[in-house]
């Protein structure tokens, strides 16, 4: 039989690597398009929402991921630890976009309504 199961994943997977890589992925999407969103939008909402809206994307660094496996550059435990990484980030994105969407709609309700 060919592949991983599930358990072997758990077993190879690099939990120090893994949370290590999710918080760069994760600070690395919100500075390098959050940042700039935030300047052009001149609202830090909307930037933190353009940032946590791009975490998702890692398919580019997967395709490198397993180009460099395939290549033998990368070993296989921290291709499976690359492989979650990216996993999770999709997973992760759409609950931080509805974190700061709550918080938008919590700031545009206090700047409406006056107390």
């Amino acid at each position: 039989m060919h592949g991983l199961t599930l358990t072997q994943v758990f077993l190879q997977l690099n939990y120090l690597v893994f949370f290590g890589f999710l918080v760069m992925a994760v600070l690395m999407k919100i500075v390098s398009c959050g940042l700039p969103s935030i300047v052009y939008f001149r609202d830090v909402s909307m930037g933190l929402t353009v940032g946590a809206g791009m975490i998702a994307r890692g398919e580019v660094g997967l395709l490198v991921a397993g180009m460099g496996f395939a290549m033998g550059v990368i070993p296989q435990n921290i291709y499976v630890t690359l492989v979650v990484t990216c996993l999770a980030t999709t997973i992760m994105s759409p609950f931080l976009l509805k974190a700061v969407r709550k918080h938008m709609d919590k700031q545009s309700e206090e700047e409406v309504s006056p107390t």
